[in-house]
């Protein structure tokens, strides 16, 4: 059965919440104090303010609370001499805060812690040990990365070592047997014009000869032809 806890007990953080009493201008508890530096509109509630508290808030220099809602918000502040703390997290911006992230005309407090202490939880180291993890993680995805795309890189560049390798020997062979059959097939024939017109000239200097010699012997039959059917040939017979 579940244990039922009274209101006056719940803590948001961490419960049963300290024991808080709010007496003249300080609030006290058994293991801290603080100084009430402002009450504006009597923002104050010792149980309400224990129900809110965490012992996280014991690191700051000072402790701002404000009401909207009916909901106590707490806000720790530091000093501007503190080194190594945010701007927006110094007692100068306070006015800019309660300006800008609070309620307009809001109930508010403003505690001073005299002895400010170094609390480390483990609230925050997880997040912290996550965010290693994670980093740890995405160090390690870029690493694979890098060996992938670098393994990727020199099969390629064996490849083409490769493939270069054999074009070389394929060169070196082919320059070794010489000119081949294909490679002289194709090679154009070129004929410069003086040589298309000499050989135009001899062709025709054949024709006119065969034309000429033709010629000659037409006539030269003609005229045996003629000499022939102008002879007489006379027989006589023997005794007369």
């Amino acid at each position: 059965m579940r244990k039922e806890i009274l209101p006056e007990m719940f803590n948001y953080n961490k419960y049963p919440g300290p024991d808080f009493v709010y007496v003249a201008d300080l609030l006290k508890s058994d293991a801290c104090q603080f100084t009430v530096l402002e009450n504006h509109k009597d923002a104050l509630d010792a149980t309400r303010f224990g129900q809110r508290f965490s012992e996280i808030m014991l690191k700051y220099d000072y402790i701002v609370g404000d009401w909207s809602n009916d909901q106590l918000r707490l806000k720790g502040f530091y000093e501007d001499e503190r080194p190594n703390t945010r701007k927006t997290d110094r007692i100068s911006r306070l006015s800019e805060y309660l300006r800008e992230y609070c309620a307009f005309g809001c109930a508010y407090f403003i505690l001073k812690n005299e002895e400010p202490q170094l609390i480390v939880f483990e609230e925050e180291t997880e997040p912290r040990r996550k965010r290693r993890r994670s980093n740890n993680r995405r160090h390690s995805s870029q690493e694979s990365r890098e060996k992938e795309r670098n393994a990727s890189q020199k099969n390629k560049d064996q490849k083409v070592s490769a493939k270069q390798k054999r074009d070389k020997s394929k060169r070196r062979d082919r320059d070794q047997e010489g000119p081949s059959f294909e490679k002289i097939k194709r090679r154009p024939k070129f004929k410069s014009r003086s040589e298309d017109a000499s050989r135009e000239r001899k062709s025709n200097f054949k024709k006119s000869q065969k034309k000429t010699s033709k010629n000659q012997h037409t006539s030269l039959k003609k005229q045996s032809n003629a000499k022939s059917a102008g002879q007489h040939f006379t027989i006589r017979k023997k005794g007369n």
